[in-house]
């Protein structure tokens, strides 16, 4: 199915002539850089669905837009050398502007090409504090991990009362530590205390899920009543699962990465009444966020998932660059900071040269609706 869907997109961008007529759209080509196969899969597809969701609805609107819209897709391999390395392919064919990766490490690793060729990177996901630099050429579409932290502390102290926490975190990608700090630091000058701090190291790969009941005995021991697990989908619902076999039940909560269905699917019923950062319910009541959830609720892609919406929102931000007549990577750049308060399906978000990305997050609560579970909003948290 995975190779279908990669072929079909190949199909879409070629399927268009690179250079239209005088009656014909305007056509422009861009990148995009996702992990299709390797450790990241699952997020790279979830982020691709949300980027031919995009794709597809704004090709079927040429008439009005004057442009069409043409893809170059190239699988990172979930290796941060491999993205580098696509950077320096892409730049020969003269892209301007590249939507991916899904994550901050393989990110990190195609900012200092795509700085010396002066191209724009667009990131639905990657959130480490130092992406999104008006010198880097580089954008992310979500709040950052310092960001998520400090809100899930001021969340549990100001309006659960919380007052006690521990971390298990993993040592492999670092993705959980930038949040980690943030939550501790928030979260003990707000008057909490942490407890408890354990350390894993899991590289995701399938098959090969640690035992975690240990670390989760030894937690349990320095009764917490939080317990944040910084980490990707996998990691938090295999945590959540064995919890069930050392019959700990404290309240679990996430970053972003938790806006998956995994998490629901797969966490056994300990899940009930966790928390965790994400953008506005796909369903809220706005325009942008109406049409995402009407194609959503269309959509036939069997990785399309609620946190696909910042893949969307990524692609939306380059249309709308394209549509200033913004058609350079130095205009493209250009236009995207002039963004201030801009509505995305996500939410609303400002680009600032040298603090990145702003925008307001919420967070999310699971709870058992029948015999499974659901996820709703039950607070907003202001950016700072």
């Amino acid at each position: 199915m995975r190779k279908a869907i990669v072929f079909g997109l190949f199909l879409l961008a070629s399927a268009f002539p690179r250079t239209a007529g005088a009656a014909g759209p305007e056509v422009i080509r861009f990148g995009v850089c996702l992990s299709m196969t390797g450790e990241f899969q699952d997020i790279g597809y979830l982020g691709l669905a949300g980027i031919n969701l995009f794709l597809i609805d704004y090709n079927s609107r040429t008439d009005e837009t004057g442009i069409r819209l043409e893809i170059l897709l190239r699988d990172d391999k979930s290796s941060p050398a491999e993205a580098a390395a696509i950077v320096e392919q892409m730049a020969a064919e003269e892209i301007q502007a590249i939507v991916g990766p899904m994550t901050s490490g393989i990110m990190r690793a195609m900012i200092p090409k795509a700085k010396a060729h002066k191209m724009v990177l667009i990131s639905p996901t990657a959130t480490n504090p130092g992406i999104g630099r008006k010198d880097d050429w580089s954008f992310r579409v979500l709040f950052d991990d310092i960001t998520q932290g400090r809100a899930l502390a001021k969340f549990f102290l100001g309006q659960m009362d919380v007052k006690t926490a521990a971390v298990m975190i993993n040592d492999v990608h670092g993705y959980g530590e930038p949040m980690f700090q943030a939550f501790e630091k928030t979260f003990t000058e707000g008057g909490g205390r942490l407890v408890a701090v354990e350390h894993y190291e899991w590289h995701l790969k399938e098959g090969e899920v640690p035992d975690f009941t240990g670390i989760l005995a030894t937690i349990q021991r320095a009764e917490p009543e939080v317990v944040l697990l910084p980490g990707y989908s996998e990691e938090a619902s295999a945590i959540i699962l064995q919890s069930q076999l050392v019959d700990f039940n404290p309240i679990f909560c996430g970053g972003d990465a938790w806006r998956n269905k995994k998490i629901i699917l797969t966490s056994g019923n300990n899940v009930d009444d966790s928390y965790y950062v994400g953008d506005v319910d796909i369903y809220a009541d706005a325009p942008r966020t109406r049409r995402f959830a009407e194609l959503y609720d269309k959509s036939n892609d069997p990785h399309i998932e609620p946190l696909s919406i910042i893949g969307y929102d990524a692609m939306l931000l380059l249309a709308e660059a394209y549509g200033t007549g913004a058609r350079t990577s130095e205009q493209i750049r250009d236009a995207l900071y002039t963004l201030k308060d801009f509505p995305l399906a996500s939410g609303i978000i400002s680009f600032d040269e040298n603090n990145g990305t702003k925008k307001t997050l919420f967070i999310h609560r699971i709870g058992k609706m029948g015999d499974g579970f659901i996820s709703e909003v039950v607070a907003e948290m202001p950016s700072d």
